[in-house]
């Protein structure tokens, strides 16, 4: 009954995380938002109650709330915020439970790796559809998936950038490049060439979306192909790795301008973040002018988004950043069976934070139990097969 109820919780999981919509008719729902965190809420609690709890991170998750709870009450006498946002709390109340969750003994069932391969068929052939610019594929997606603000997911479709259900250029480089690498790695463990097809159309797709982190992403796909093909020692691999060299060369050559105009751009990438003039100016500014952070209170001269560090910084201190990445540390140190995988998946996670709050991405927090779950099978896998 226990891995009935698990194989369920991971097959909703699966499909809301990536398929639940946002918007109606184009107009970003706040409704269909407290709805899919709720449903996340009812499922990690199955998943907690199912499967025991990590015992090392009851004391970080405690602080963690306590944190939010001290800061925004000490707050109230200052006034010099507009408002408490209890939705500003969901985010964190959903990694509290999450990093509660013990997943390392759950086995996936052959109906659930169906459906992860179903997954990333559909999300490889819609990005290829926006790039080659389908309309009605354009319009499904912009009238049930816009992000972040109204605006956003148009500019994105505009210059054909394959975001799919993503929303934004950074969090879909950041999610295909998962796909990527859960694909990449089942194909060395189980030497499934539908596999290496996938973590190849993955690939692809962040090449496309253009942007600071997608080619960051797509150059670190690049080097992990190579240092495993030429690694064999097979003529094969060989003319593999010269046909991705040479195709790589190609596409330098057809970008490189667009490449010089990404990274210099003061309108998205590390600058646009992180410049004098880049969005989180004003958050800097008031970490720097103001010694108590600001809890749960919002403000519209303040930006909640595009910098993990910063919004956990600006929200809880020093003390709410190393509260929140020492959670994420034991989770996955906990969860996770292959030592080289749980560094690995930290590292990028961290990285990712850099652009954008992974905490604040629903549809991470959604699928971050299934990547967890499924890397654990292809290490019993591996096991298996030495």
């Amino acid at each position: 009954m226990k891995e009935k109820i698990n194989s369920l919780v991971f097959a909703i999981l699966l499909i809301a995380g990536l398929g639940f919509p946002t918007s109606v008719e184009g107009n970003i729902s706040i409704e269909l938002s407290i709805l899919h965190s709720f449903l996340l809420i009812f499922l990690l609690f199955i998943l907690l109650i199912n499967n025991g709890i990590i015992i090392a991170n009851l004391f970080i998750v405690l602080l963690i709330n306590l944190l939010l709870l001290t800061f925004t009450l000490l707050q109230v006498p200052l006034n010099n915020l507009e408002r408490i946002s209890l939705g500003a709390y969901l985010p964190y109340l959903i990694f509290s439970i999450l990093l509660l969750i013990n997943l390392k003994k759950i086995h996936l069932k052959s109906h659930t790796k169906i459906m992860f391969l179903i997954v990333n068929i559909v999300n490889i052939l819609l990005g290829l559809t926006i790039i080659n610019d389908v309309q009605y594929i354009e319009k499904f997606l912009l009238n049930n998936y816009s992000l972040g603000y109204d605006e956003l997911l148009t500019n994105m479709l505009i210059q054909n950038k394959p975001v799919t259900f993503f929303g934004a250029h950074s969090i879909a480089s950041f999610m295909n490049f998962i796909l990527f690498y859960l694909n990449f790695t089942s194909f060395k463990r189980e030497k499934n060439k539908i596999s290496l097809l996938l973590a190849l159309g993955n690939l692809t797709i962040i090449f496309f979306l253009n942007s600071v982190a997608a080619y960051i992403f797509f150059a670190m796909g690049v080097i992990i192909l190579l240092i495993f093909f030429l690694g064999k020692y097979r003529l094969s691999n060989y003319i593999l790795v010269f046909f991705l060299l040479g195709i790589s060369i190609f596409l330098y050559g057809e970008v490189k301008e667009n490449l010089a105009k990404v990274f210099a751009s003061e309108n998205n990438g590390f600058l646009g973040r992180y410049s004098s003039a880049g969005i989180l100016q004003n958050n800097l500014d008031y970490i720097s002018s103001n010694l108590l952070p600001i809890g749960l209170w919002i403000s519209d001269n303040l930006y909640f988004t595009d910098s993990g560090y910063i919004l956990n910084y600006l929200k809880g201190s020093l003390f709410l950043v190393l509260s929140v990445y020492t959670g994420l540390f034991i989770f996955l140190k906990k969860n996770l069976l292959s030592r080289k995988i749980f560094i690995q998946l930290f590292l990028l996670l961290m990285i990712f934070e850099i652009a954008y709050p992974f905490i604040s991405y629903i549809r991470l927090l959604y699928l971050l139990p299934f990547f967890i779950v499924y890397l654990n099978y292809l290490s019993r896998e591996e096991i298996k097969n030495i």
